[in-house]
């Protein structure tokens, strides 16, 4: 059967730039096709009817003519602007623009050309949605992270010695990228870079595993061990693009430069995090539930209204 030369696609542009003197290149990602590159003639030109249609970080509904490089763009329908991401009544909009921005490089980096993408796209989706309304938005950015790790098949081993294989006792440990997770404080590989990696900090990496972004809003990380995350999360996401994000170093620098009225809180986590590994059942291996469960609150798995604690105040005995 003949493929349809042209056809409509639903998506999130995740860039968009001049070719030639008047058109555009359009990166566009979608959860049938992954990432689709289109070309948008004229569109540049102000009497052209794609005007403002194609710009990043606008969700679109768009007809295509399918050709031998390039799909080619003609009809564009705006569904979602994303507004409130891009204005605040705070006066952080450059902030808000920098982080959907770095959404999409992720997204990009780690969506396949013309493949299936529905995880990818979900998640930028809600993220681009979840984002103006959260309160910790730094710690959703750190979820967005992980989940992409996650969705995107490299996801670091959280549980086990990626070594020896041995369940992980509730203590400090190490990280590396290139032995693809945590590694004991007995097992130290020849030839990988590795770091450091606190008890709190692989408790926050397994919460942020397995949540969603709008309840990882919940979560409140003090300057240290916000800053322990986030510069793993940053090197291990860079590590398998062999390529920096330049978005997040914008937004850093943005970020640094906006005044704060709200002082750093506390760690604050819930109490379920660190507790299960994916997918696991409560009745599987109770140890490893129970070896990282906060003091002080429910059992792993039960259900409290209140089940949160001070992460920065628990320290295990050894």
């Amino acid at each position: 059967m003949a493929v349809p030369r042209s056809f409509r696609r639903q998506g999130i542009v995740l860039d968009s730039k001049p070719l030639g003197e008047a058109t555009l290149l359009v990166t566009l990602l979608t959860s049938e096709d992954g990432k689709l590159r289109a070309v948008a003639r004229g569109a540049r030109k102000i009497t052209s009817k794609l005007v403002g249609h194609l710009e990043p970080l606008t969700l679109v509904e768009m007809s295509l003519n399918r050709g031998s490089e390039f799909h080619y763009v003609s009809q564009v329908q705006v569904l979602d602007n994303f507004r409130p991401l891009k204005t605040s009544p705070a006066g952080d909009d450059l902030l808000g623009v920098t982080r959907g921005l770095y959404l999409a490089e992720l997204a990009s980096w780690y969506a396949v050309e013309e493949a299936p993408g529905v995880s990818i796209y979900n998640l930028l989706l809600d993220g681009l949605r979840v984002l103006p309304e959260c309160k910790n938005p730094d710690v959703v950015l750190r979820c967005f992270e992980m989940q992409m790790l996650k969705v995107s098949g490299f996801m670091p081993e959280l549980y086990r010695c990626v070594e020896c294989e041995e369940d992980l006792l509730p203590r400090n440990h190490q990280f590396s990228s290139e032995a693809g997770g945590v590694l004991c404080s007995q097992c130290r590989p020849a030839g990988f870079v590795v770091r450091p990696l606190s008890l709190d900090a692989l408790k926050v990496l397994r919460f942020l595993a397995n949540t969603t972004l709008g309840d990882a809003d919940r979560l409140k990380l003090d300057g240290e061990l916000a800053d322990e995350v986030s510069k793993l999360l940053q090197v291990l996401l860079s590590y398998w693009p062999d390529h920096e994000i330049r978005s997040r170093s914008f937004m850093d620098h943005v970020r640094a430069q906006a005044p704060s009225a709200i002082p750093v809180a506390p760690s604050v986590i819930p109490a379920e995090a660190g507790t299960h590994a994916p997918d696991s059942a409560a009745t599987q291996d109770p140890v490893r539930h129970t070896s990282f469960h906060l003091p002080g609150t429910s059992s792993p798995g039960a259900s409290s209204p209140n089940a949160s604690s001070m992460i920065g105040s628990y320290r295990s005995t050894q």
